[in-house]
């Protein structure tokens, strides 16, 4: 039992021994990956409201119903968030471009740099 409790031993030193090999580190090559340039949005197109123009004499005054103004508000904004969204999104992209219409959307990080 004892011999048979020293081969075991024995042939695991061995076999430890011999896979001590070292692995030496190969250097690969990293390629930069490209950068994707979005491009800008197609511009949009103005809400649909009714206007009224109403002249007196020399003087001119344009009329528009309140339902309509509400509407047209809300879809003022609603273009303004969705260019501001848009254009963030597209100068984060182009940052290394540093195109000025992107200042507004620059952080302290990208100045720095």
């Amino acid at each position: 039992m004892f011999n048979r409790k020293l081969a075991v031993l024995f042939t695991t030193l061995v076999l430890v021994g011999c896979s001590n090999e070292q692995v030496k580190p190969v250097d690969v090559p990293l390629e930069p990956l490209p950068t994707a340039h979005v491009n800008w949005p197609t511009p949009l197109t103005p809400c649909d409201v009714n206007l009224a123009v109403i002249a007196n004499g020399e003087t001119a005054s344009v009329v528009i119903p309140y339902q309509d103004y509400l509407t047209l508000r809300s879809c003022d904004a609603d273009k303004n968030r969705y260019i501001s969204n848009v254009n963030s999104m597209a100068c984060f992209y182009r940052k290394d471009l540093k195109e000025p219409r992107c200042a507004a959307y620059s952080t302290k990080e990208d100045t720095t740099k």
